[in-house]
């Protein structure tokens, strides 16, 4: 089993490997997206935060010139005070750092800015398909 997971020592030798796997073994993909995989400065979120630049994601979508079937883009941050005390424990196991109130509106305005850059770097497979 451990042969099936690998680390990686920073985010452009992942980048790197995931595109030579693509042209090496290219088949159709699902592409999910979640944007706690970047790092603070591009998207906020409230859970842990990875490492990626926007770079990184246009160069792994990219890389999917075999064809994109389908795609999401998840993580959006919130906040949200649930009212049982059941889910509020359930909440707290998750260890989710607290939402600053006066920043989110502005967090959210940036993961929309996100949003827009990934959506174009997919529009760019099917444009480049189809030159």
């Amino acid at each position: 089993m451990a042969s099936a997971f690998r680390t990686f020592a920073d985010a452009d030798t992942l980048t790197d490997a995931f595109i030579d796997h693509q042209r090496r073994f290219a088949r159709p993909a699902y592409l999910s997206i979640d944007k706690d995989v970047f790092s603070i400065d591009v998207a906020h979120t409230n859970w842990d935060q990875g490492v990626l630049q926007p770079k990184h994601a246009r160069s792994l979508i990219g890389a999917l010139d075999a064809g994109l079937i389908g795609s999401d883009i998840t993580g959006e941050v919130s906040s949200y005070r649930y009212r049982r005390r059941w889910k509020r424990i359930l909440a707290a196991i998750d260890a989710q750092p607290p939402v600053d109130e006066c920043a989110l509106s502005a967090w959210q305005a940036r993961q929309f800015e996100l949003d827009l850059e990934l959506l174009d770097a997919m529009a760019d497979l099917y444009t480049n398909a189809s030159t």
